[in-house]
């Protein structure tokens, strides 16, 4: 029978499991992994079938609450990128609407129609997006601009991180969804604003403390009365090594800072 059992969301797993079976391994304990999706992870951790969850909630609210403890770990977030060569450095939900949404008040065809001038503003705009099994990005974005509408017929889908970058990094005039930044030598993530109307770029403090809006929350979640008990595999989830996992998969870890304070704050028994 296993010591622990680690269940989650599956979109983690790539992350989260080789650091979990190195951790057994170090500490010679049997760590069942068993990464089924947010949902049904939640509903074993809440029928004792699970020691810990990593689960993917809007945030802590949707989380099992009372006896159970939630610490954020990581983000996914949806940037959105132009080629360095496009003078746009910002832009508004409403505006992503206009140009990415079907059914939104505004349509936006061109570049001029966001404030651009010369050249550049009477090119069309040609939307882009990741979409692939291993990111949820552009549900993400539906649901937080499109108010989960749909598409135009336009938004071209890419399967490739690799290849979308290289089809930004092509054309200026393109403007894209996705869940990671890469050939950032030719590429640049925008800032985006929101209801406030300030527009804040994705840096991990930004993301992590919700003033870049596109983003979705992965928590640890665990009983209140194991955390000492689990103490030993929370530090290594709120790890150096765990947070460099996170990145190589395309999430977004906590910044460095607020690792470290989460830290001190597990070995004081907060």
């Amino acid at each position: 029978m296993a010591d622990w059992t680690v269940v989650g969301s599956d979109l983690l797993a790539p992350a989260v499991e080789p650091i979990v079976e190195a951790f057994a391994k170090h500490n010679n304990l049997e760590i069942k992994t068993d990464f089924i999706g947010s949902v049904p992870g939640k509903e074993k951790l809440k029928n004792q079938q699970a020691t810990l969850a990593l689960l993917a909630a809007p945030d802590d609210s949707h989380l099992p609450i009372g006896d159970y403890r939630s610490i954020p770990i990581a983000y996914e977030v949806a940037f959105v990128v132009v080629d360095k060569l496009n003078p746009l450095t910002e832009i508004s939900m409403d505006q992503l609407g206009a140009i990415y949404g079907s059914s939104s008040v505004a349509n936006y065809s061109r570049w001029g129609e966001l404030g651009l001038q010369g050249p550049i503003a009477s090119r069309s705009i040609q939307p882009l997006a990741i979409d692939n099994d291993s990111t949820v990005v552009l549900e993400l974005f539906k649901f937080k601009v499109l108010d989960s509408g749909s598409l135009k017929p336009n938004v071209i889908r890419v399967n490739s991180n690799l290849r979308l970058m290289e089809l930004i990094s092509s054309d200026s005039g393109s403007i894209a969804l996705t869940n990671k930044v890469i050939l950032k030598d030719k590429i640049r993530p925008l800032a985006v604003s929101g209801e406030d109307q300030f527009a804040f770029g994705p840096t991990p403090e930004n993301v992590h403390y919700g003033e870049y809006p596109l983003r979705l929350s992965y928590y640890i979640v665990f009983p209140r009365e194991k955390q000492e008990e689990l103490k030993p595999l929370l530090r290594t989830l709120l790890g150096q090594d765990q947070a460099e996992a996170f990145e190589r998969e395309g999430f977004v870890p906590l910044p460095e800072n607020v690792r470290k304070r989460m830290l001190v704050e597990l070995d004081k028994g907060a």
